[in-house]
């Protein structure tokens, strides 16, 4: 331990009687820290004075956070903040990124306080401000809606966690390791589709052509519609036929129509969509 005391002023020579001698006591470690200091004297003799020194050790500070999931599309979900290892309430700011189909709704305190600070938001990222808040306690939450129409797995992120004040940074080691909360809802070939419906308020393009057909027509959509059934009605409101099948995204699907002339209904039902058309017959 004796490279952590060092001589900040030493003794003049030839020696006056106000003389002294200032030590640095700068420890690598917590805990006690001794080490002893000679003076020799011009005569030749020898004083040792002991040293001894308690460091307290710098205390790690971090975010925590949790996954969080939703089973309903358009739900809201709120993520939680902790901060830990405080010894006491203090205010902290942080970053929040997050991605994916989600609406960020804020970030309040469990009192409802606003916790974003006016001026650092933009698309994904916002500037969290918390006052007192205490170690290991749930801070805050930032609230989202959930959907599930993108090909980004959703999430929130938080990290450059700072202390502002006057609490000196030298009392905490603070992790540059990010708190990640991963968010979940529904899943299923459908759900997208679904989502799209509701977040974007989109519905497929369906384009059926000739029209008028002799009795062919081709059926296709500018996405994916899944699994499906496709009725052909006639004029007098009979089925005269009902096919089950998957409608892939610019993949054609042909279909043959009755063979007697007249207006038919081509109606078509997915998870996602649900629409008819009116198709001229001619012979």
């Amino acid at each position: 331990a004796t490279a952590e005391y060092a001589a900040v002023r030493s003794l003049s020579s030839p020696l006056l009687s106000a003389d002294t001698i200032i030590l640095s006591f700068l420890p690598s470690l917590p805990g006690l820290r001794t080490a002893t200091l000679e003076v020799t004297f011009d005569n030749g003799s020898t004083v040792t004075i002991p040293l001894s020194g308690s460091a307290v050790g710098r205390k790690p500070l971090s975010i925590a956070t949790a996954n969080v999931g939703t089973d309903t599309l358009g739900a809201n979900v709120a993520v939680p903040i902790t901060i830990e290892g405080l010894d006491q309430p203090n205010d902290v700011d942080l970053s929040l990124h997050y991605i994916g189909s989600i609406v960020y709704q804020g970030s309040k305190s469990l009192d409802g306080t606003v916790l974003d600070i006016p001026g650092e938001e933009e698309p994904g990222r916002s500037r969290l401000h918390i006052r007192n808040a205490s170690s290991a306690q749930i801070a805050g939450y930032a609230n989202f809606i959930v959907f599930d129409d993108s090909l980004t797995v959703e999430s929130a992120t938080f990290d450059s966690l700072h202390i502002p004040g006057p609490i000196l940074p030298c009392d905490y080691i603070i992790s540059e390791d990010p708190a990640i909360s991963h968010i979940t809802s529904l899943s299923g070939c459908d759900i997208p589709f679904l989502s799209r419906l509701i977040h974007l308020e989109e519905s497929p393009y369906l384009a059926i052509v000739p029209n008028p057909t002799t009795g062919l027509i081709t059926l296709s959509s500018d996405r994916n519609l899944g699994p499906a059934t496709i009725t052909v009605i006639d004029g007098l409101g009979t089925e005269r036929s009902r096919i089950q099948s998957d409608i892939a995204a610019n993949i054609p699907l042909h279909i043959t129509l009755p063979a007697t002339a007249g207006i038919y209904a081509i109606r078509i039902e997915s998870a996602s969509t649900h629409s008819e058309s009116n198709i001229i017959v001619i012979r």
